[in-house]
């Protein structure tokens, strides 16, 4: 039996609690409800799951839970939301690749960043220029303007859910479907191709060259796209706050929704 108070005695959760299990999170705590999110925190006792269970409201129970991400701008991110609602900015997404560093940070000893960020601005700009000529984006048809839209976002996800490196994300197809169905919910609303372009995968596989010569230090390592021809950009190794101010510039040229905020 344990004393919660001068005359309550209690040696189980209230009754009222119909969907108390053991949780993995034993360390903070051992017990949850799944209807409220209720604990037993409290030293020896049964803490929130000794009082009624009064929230049986799934928005209530994720506030108590914590099951998502809080994002730059105060959003509760949750990948596995249905709501029809967004849960995140553009500027959280932008905020998050700015600060993503390519290859998990192992870059050139002598350099302190290169981000998600910069290498999508690169690799815009390079396709901007050699299929479009750099010609205004008023100038250009719909398909055209969705194909630099879709070359600018096509790590966009990153900045929530993150990367992981190649040899990991092979091992874990959940991972490969979760963001790929978050990939499709940010081409819908920023009307980007559901599926990359072969044209774009290309360019995308040919800047690693340009990133190996000026981003990694050298080794003897053979990349699987050694035999590709670079594309030939420069790296500039922004701070994330400059990336930031480079690729808000580039989503608003290129009529982002929710780009004129950034």
């Amino acid at each position: 039996m344990r004393l919660l108070g001068p005359e309550v005695m209690i040696d189980k959760p209230h009754p009222s609690h119909k969907a108390v299990r053991f949780s993995v999170d034993a360390s903070s705590y051992d017990h949850i409800c799944d209807d409220c999110g209720a604990t037993d925190q409290a030293i020896g006792g049964w803490g929130t799951l000794a009082k009624p269970c009064d929230m049986s409201c799934k928005a209530k129970r994720e506030d108590v839970t914590n099951d998502w991400l809080e994002t730059n701008s105060g959003h509760k991110f949750n990948p596995f939301s249905e709501s029809p609602v967004p849960d995140y900015s553009l500027k959280d997404l932008v905020w998050g690749v700015s600060r993503a560093c390519r290859y998990a940070g192992q870059i050139r000893d002598e350099v302190d960043h290169y981000s998600v960020a910069e290498h999508s601005v690169l690799l815009t700009r390079w396709v901007w220029q050699t299929r479009y000529g750099g010609q205004p984006f008023r100038q250009l048809t719909y398909d055209e303007q969705k194909d630099l839209r879709s070359a600018a976002a096509h790590d966009l996800g990153e900045g929530l859910l993150t990367d992981m490196v190649r040899p990991v994300k092979r091992q874990m197809p959940e991972y490969r479907l979760i963001a790929g169905k978050f990939d499709e919910k940010l081409a819908r609303r920023y009307d980007l191709h559901l599926l990359m372009p072969d044209w774009l995968r290309e360019a995308d596989n040919r800047i690693l060259r340009d990133e190996r010569a000026q981003v990694m230090n050298p080794s003897a390592n053979r990349w699987g796209q050694d035999g590709l021809e670079p594309l030939g950009v420069e790296v500039n190794f922004w701070s994330p706050r400059t990336a930031y101010f480079f690729f808000s510039r580039l989503l608003r040229e290129l009529r982002f929704d929710g780009a004129d905020q950034l």
